[in-house]
């Protein structure tokens, strides 16, 4: 489920960042997050992945751990569900490693946590951009 090489699939375009950020405002249940249950239970129905792939997904969108996922880690979650698992591909087992390394590091500080993960995800274009 989860590769060690570097993740083979291609950055998002500004229409699938558009599609990700319409996905978060249609699901999320908090002012700026979506919950874990929220996220189960809409992945499941749209997607159809296993639980187990859904997990995974999770722990590697989830960089600071908080239980819940921002735009940021929702864009993320999305792209590694729609470009990944929906694609036959493997998870990539780097930003897990970077995103629970970055945690360690200020308490799981975003501005410590994203960039470890983004360098070795390969994913700079997920952060949102100012309006």
């Amino acid at each position: 489920m989860l590769n060690a090489a570097r993740p083979s699939f291609a950055l998002p375009t500004p229409a699938e960042l558009s599609e990700y950020d319409a996905a978060f405002e249609a699901t999320r249940d908090a002012p700026d997050a979506l919950s874990g249950a929220r996220a189960k239970d809409t992945w499941l129905m749209e997607y159809g992945l296993a639980p187990a792939t859904l997990g995974a997904v999770w722990q590697l969108a989830d960089v600071t751990r908080n239980g819940k996922l921002d735009r940021f880690e929702h864009r993320l979650a999305m792209h590694l569900i729609q470009k990944v698992c929906c694609a036959g591909g493997e998870l990539p087992a780097a930003a897990a490693a970077a995103g629970d390394a970055a945690g360690c590091f200020g308490g799981g500080s975003r501005e410590l946590a994203r960039p470890a993960l983004l360098a070795l995800a390969g994913l700079a274009l997920l952060e949102p951009q100012p309006p």
